[in-house]
């Protein structure tokens, strides 16, 4: 009877201590904005702005496609991310560093050094981490995170290659380059590029009377989130400004269960016996986010 006692004390204890997955899922609603296939579209005479926000946390950025034969200038120092009344900057002055090198061994006794570099334009800055500017690619959302400690506004491009052949040693050849954020960023004409650089949540929405598997809905004014992106660009020298913005109108707690579903992967257009864990339902102007309970 002990025996059996401490077991399922011991049962409950590791049962108490297992935490559950769930899914807080945020539906919005977006103004002067329409569905146009899997997004969301902002048009007028001069440009179109598309937005899917369907991503971890929420993604607020932005495809800026520009739809005239002259070029735009996209003027990030005048374009803001803007949630809950608090207004974050597009254009942060950082400096971006791509490295590479390839390494190789070799038996035979040679070795070279050279180190070549230029710099221009010197101030000073500080660098920060954040997500970068991708090219327009088939309205498909990219996020690139570069990290820089460095400090001074500057171009630098610098290559450096060193031979060491010798028995048991490498072949090594590396080289890097060091730019400056844009202030404004020229887009051609009948072309887009993409514009990321924040996430909507960082944590779940907690409410003492919103329990697991149940939703709650909201008007704009009780709402407690709302956000927007400010866009200024210029054409033909005259300056214009976008304002797209969007209200979260229901939050849901969902069980793993109620959030995803198996999935089978098609080759050529038929059904396989792989697949995979997919969520059941996407939006563009839904987002999630995961949590444990």
């Amino acid at each position: 009877m002990k025996n059996t006692v401490t077991i399922l004390l011991l049962s409950a204890i590791v049962s108490s201590c297992t935490s559950t997955q769930y899914y807080q899922l945020y539906k919005t609603t977006p103004s002067n904005l329409k569905v146009s296939k899997d997004n969301l579209c902002y048009e007028d005479n001069q440009v179109k702005i598309f937005y899917n926000l369907w991503a971890e946390k929420g993604n607020p950025g932005f495809i800026f496609y520009n739809k005239t034969d002259s070029i735009i200038t996209l003027n990030k120092d005048l374009s803001f991310y803007v949630q809950n009344g608090f207004s974050y900057d597009y254009f942060q002055n950082r400096i971006y560093s791509i490295s590479s090198n390839y390494t190789d061994m070799s038996s035979q006794a040679i070795t070279n050094s050279h180190t070549s570099s230029n710099q221009t334009s010197s101030s000073t800055t500080n660098g920060r981490s954040a997500s970068g500017l991708s090219s327009f690619n088939d309205l498909i959302s990219i996020n690139s995170t570069l990290n820089s400690t460095t400090t001074g506004k500057q171009i630098v491009i610098s290559n450096t290659q060193t031979n060491s052949i010798n028995q048991g040693t490498s072949f090594s050849r590396g080289s890097s380059i060091t730019i400056n954020e844009q202030n404004k960023i020229k887009i051609a004409p009948h072309s887009g590029k993409l514009i990321t650089e924040f996430t909507i949540v960082n944590s779940r929405y907690k409410n003492c009377d919103f329990g697991t598997s149940q939703s709650i809905k909201f008007t704009e004014e009780n709402s407690p989130l709302r956000f927007s992106n400010v866009i200024s660009y210029e054409l033909n020298g005259k300056v214009e400004s976008v304002v797209n913005s969007f209200f979260v109108n229901e939050i849901s707690n969902l069980s793993f269960e109620e959030f995803n579903h198996w999935q089978y992967d098609t080759i050529c257009g038929k059904p396989s016996s792989m697949g995979k864990i997919v969520p059941k339902l996407t939006n563009p102007n839904w987002f999630y986010i995961e949590y444990h309970y």
